[in-house]
């Protein structure tokens, strides 16, 4: 067995960050990282899962990016609006597309178009 399978299988059965760090420590300096898929930019694809409340908010705004696009798509002449904030100004009448300024009611009506269920298991 190689070096690199007894840290592989070291690597199996650690249960702690501790034991991770010990097992790489003892494979030296000479490793060659390369990101999970060979991609850089993947870190916001892999923590979403870490964190429930991550996926939540991800599925809220994708509905909401939902619903912008829908519009979009319904009235072509929205296809000019030079930014999505725009757009949204346009189709909600959201100033400058920010909800920050947007009256209660306005938010409401918006909201009450997207469900989110939890389900068990």
């Amino acid at each position: 067995m190689t070096r690199l399978d007894d840290a592989f299988q070291s690597l199996i059965v650690a249960h702690t960050t501790w034991d991770v760090e010990r097992i790489l420590d003892r494979l030296g300096k000479n490793l060659d990282w390369v990101p999970l898929g060979n991609n850089p930019e993947n870190y916001g694809l892999i923590t979403i899962g870490s964190d429930p409340f991550n996926g939540i908010t991800e599925r809220i705004t994708n509905a909401m990016d939902a619903m912008i696009e829908l519009e979009v798509e319904l009235k072509p002449e929205l296809k000019k609006c030079p930014t999505p904030r725009a757009a949204v100004e346009a189709i909600y009448g959201f100033k400058e597309g920010n909800l920050r300024d947007s009256r209660d009611p306005d938010i409401g009506s918006l909201a009450s178009n997207i469900k989110v269920r939890f389900l068990d298991g």
